[in-house]
């Protein structure tokens, strides 16, 4: 007790002691302020999470509106001709008409002014919608039995070492076409990894072995490799080939055309992930569903582009 007095009389104890019970009351607050600013933290990490949610899908929204309003931007650009039957290939990069053409004419077929096919415009729409970063660096690419509208714009990209080939070379000299070498789809004759790019478009529905030319392309693909393939399709799932369909006749009954070995149906895409191959499909609708793009570029969704990855 006697402390206590003594103590209690000395200024300096008292001022320690005022000091003392003030800094714990300032310790206290301080605590409760840095509880409330946690929460307050965990409230603003919590909105992040969702602004930046919300942010991932109109960034995504403003992907496809863009890519839309890309597609359509020849339409907006053309919409003051007064010819409403113009449309615009994506091949040569002009207004056009699209004429019946084919064995069994089909509407809006061919291009007017490039001559390119409905297969070739999904195929050159896809690569420039989905793949066009191919051609940032120099790469191999491989061509079997190319059309002039394709082959007309590799044969001189610089950053392309361009590979046209075919089995029967010949057939291309009246083309103004210069074939690099003969070349069997069954039996390429070229090494391993060798190529970045293949392009095989309405071709192994003529090739007797397709099995084995799928494991060919394959092979001379390099690895992240990529091949574009289309193929006349049925609309049904299974490929139609029958040994007893052996004339130039039963074939254009049966596969629609004289020099046809089948009709494939849609298990190609099994067959080409059978050797290996990672498989996406796109026809026009996996760009966009804006129907006046369908119209713009003379396509709908029974043309189907399979682009193999190894």
């Amino acid at each position: 007790m006697i402390k206590d007095k003594i103590l209690s009389k000395s200024n300096q104890f008292n001022y320690y002691k005022d000091n003392y019970f003030r800094l714990l009351e300032e310790n206290k607050k301080i605590k409760e302020d840095l509880k409330k600013t946690k929460k307050n933290h965990n409230k603003l990490k919590k909105n992040n999470a969702r602004l930046k949610k919300q942010n991932d899908i109109l960034e995504k929204d403003n992907i496809v509106k863009n890519n839309d309003f890309d597609l359509l931007k020849p339409y907006v650009l053309e919409s003051s001709i007064e010819n409403s039957d113009l449309k615009f290939c994506p091949v040569c990069g002009r207004p056009t008409e699209f004429v019946p053409a084919g064995i069994t004419k089909r509407k809006n077929a061919l291009c007017n002014k490039c001559k390119a096919f409905e297969r070739h415009r999904l195929f050159f729409l896809v690569l420039l919608k989905k793949y066009n970063h191919i051609f940032n660096k120099n790469i191999k690419l491989l061509h079997f039995a190319p059309e002039k509208v394709l082959y007309n714009k590799f044969i001189n990209n610089e950053s392309v070492d361009y590979y046209p080939v075919d089995i029967d070379p010949e057939n291309f000299a009246k083309k103004n076409m210069t074939i690099r070498d003969k070349v069997n789809m069954e039996e390429i004759p070229y090494e391993d990894n060798k190529f970045d790019l293949i392009i095989n478009v309405h071709v192994l529905e003529h090739v007797h072995d397709d099995m084995k030319a799928m494991h060919e392309i394959y092979r001379v693909l390099k690895k992240g490799g990529i091949c574009f393939v289309s193929v006349p399709l049925s609309g049904n799932y299974e490929t139609l080939q029958k040994p007893e369909y052996n004339t130039p006749e039963l074939r254009l009954k049966h596969y629609l055309q004289e020099d046809h070995v089948r009709l494939y149906g849609y298990d190609i895409k099994d067959k080409l992930e059978s050797v290996g191959f990672e498989v996406k499909q796109y026809n026009i609708d996996s760009l966009t569903s804006e129907e006046k793009v369908w119209e713009l570029y003379g396509l709908h969704n029974g043309f189907v582009l399979f682009v193999c990855e190894k």
